[in-house]
């Protein structure tokens, strides 16, 4: 379990969400790379849903495969962030790097559904994803003690890369079951809101992730040094994630669904732009939506 909380930090946390977090460091030494966050944060959450669905299909089969293939893929993103001089690298890479992590929860999902018992599963499942939040400070707390700019992304890739290779050596190798999962019979107007909810917060999600960092230095007049602050204590509050098996228990999945939906959905008093991008930009149902929780 350890391995997959460590590969979900790695291309969740660092890997993909610090093609966001770590721009306002980078445009501070690469001023040229100013433009580029607009297109990279699409080009990443477009490969995201791309990888999920690639992944979705061979994790059945190849779940210890795909996520070496997902460490390895964020590796390759990370070292091309890293050395991106343009918008047109820095997307290219950022399209890369998304699709690591949506290699790797098909992934995980199928080992952990195969390996761990019915009775363990939602608390193991939640647990690995709790990495997203750990990914979070490991970024935080190195942007904090360093403004190189290739020094975070060397750790991103280290981390990916042996993270997808110990999941790769340490899973068992068990047989193909049967998916736990039974088809439901929900019509299309029952899953209306779960999927109206799913795109807002989708798109929450990416305006947060994308443009939040650099909102944050433009209107606060944080220090590109200090806001690792910001991410540290956002991956500490992340960690409460692992409750969350326990609140479907306590309702059901639907209904802890909807109310963890809702509430990311809630607009706040006011919402900034994001920075040097003119309007919001929808080619992508998560690219960038107008509110920021």
């Amino acid at each position: 379990m350890l391995a997959g909380v460590v590969l979900i930090a790695g291309t969740y946390g660092m890997a993909r969400f610090g093609v966001g977090l770590l721009h306002p460091q980078m445009v501070a030494a690469r001023p040229g790379l100013e433009g580029a966050l607009r297109p990279a944060g699409t080009a990443q959450f477009a490969s995201y849903c791309l990888a999920v669905l690639v992944g979705g299909r061979l994790a059945g089969t190849r779940a210890r495969e795909v996520a070496l293939a997902a460490g390895v893929v964020a590796r390759v993103g990370a070292l091309g962030l890293m050395l991106a001089q343009t918008p047109a690298v820095f997307t290219a890479a950022a399209f890369v790097a998304g699709a690591g992590a949506g290699l790797a929860s098909p992934a995980l999902v199928a080992l952990l559904d195969r390996a761990v018992p019915a009775q363990r599963s939602g608390l193991t499942q939640t647990a690995v994803n709790s990495g997203t939040a750990v990914g979070l400070v490991v970024v935080g707390t190195v942007v904090l003690l360093t403004s190189a700019v290739v020094t975070p992304w060397v750790l991103v890739a280290l981390v990916c890369v042996g993270s997808g290779w110990m999941v790769r050596a340490l899973a068992p190798p068990v047989p193909d079951l049967e998916p736990r999962s039974t088809r439901g019979d929900g019509t299309v107007r029952s899953m209306t809101a779960p999927w109206l909810l799913a795109a807002a917060a989708g798109a929450v999600s990416a305006y947060v992730w994308t443009y939040g960092p650099s909102v944050v230095v433009r209107d606060t007049g944080l220090g590109t040094d200090r806001i690792g602050w910001l991410w540290v204590v956002v991956g500490a509050g992340g960690l409460i994630g692992v409750l969350a098996a326990r609140l479907v228990d306590l309702t059901s999945p639907l209904k802890a669904f909807l109310a963890c939906s809702a509430r990311s959905c809630s607009p706040p008093p006011s919402c900034p732009r994001p920075p040097s991008c003119g309007p919001p930009c929808w080619p992508w149902p998560s690219s960038a939506p107008p509110t920021w929780r």
